[in-house]
């Protein structure tokens, strides 16, 4: 299952380069874990389930059941956000997100909660 799982992604991010041009995107859903969306089984649905601990790689899951990658969050932050509404913006490619912004929903208004622009601002400053 795993080595299944670890084939479609790298075949995604083989061919998203060469077939997919990057268009800016935001996208409301939730995430979890990429092992139980692509294998179709039963997934966690509490940060506080075991099985959460066997996902090695997270999706957001959008409500007409598509899913997206994001290769460029680290493992730790999709887990804070695991299974919680939120609102992914970055560049598309395919079913790869290259994330800029996370948004996580509360109380029906969206809190930015990580901006990879104002990472780097920090980064260069110091």
């Amino acid at each position: 299952m795993i080595k299944k799982t670890i084939l479609i992604v790298i075949s995604v991010f083989m061919f998203s380069g060469i077939t997919f041009a990057a268009t800016q995107a935001s996208f409301e859903g939730k995430i979890k874990g990429a092992n139980c969306i692509v294998n179709k089984g039963v997934c966690p649905e509490e940060r506080s389930d075991p099985r959460l601990a066997l996902e090695r790689e997270f999706v957001l899951v959008v409500p007409s059941g598509d899913y997206y990658f994001m290769p460029n969050i680290s493992r730790s932050i999709k887990a804070d956000f695991f299974n919680k509404p939120v609102r992914i913006t970055g560049d598309l490619r395919g079913q790869i997100i290259h994330v800029s912004i996370i948004e996580e929903k509360i109380n029906d208004t969206y809190l930015e909660v990580w901006n990879w622009k104002k990472i780097q601002q920090k980064l260069n400053r110091g």
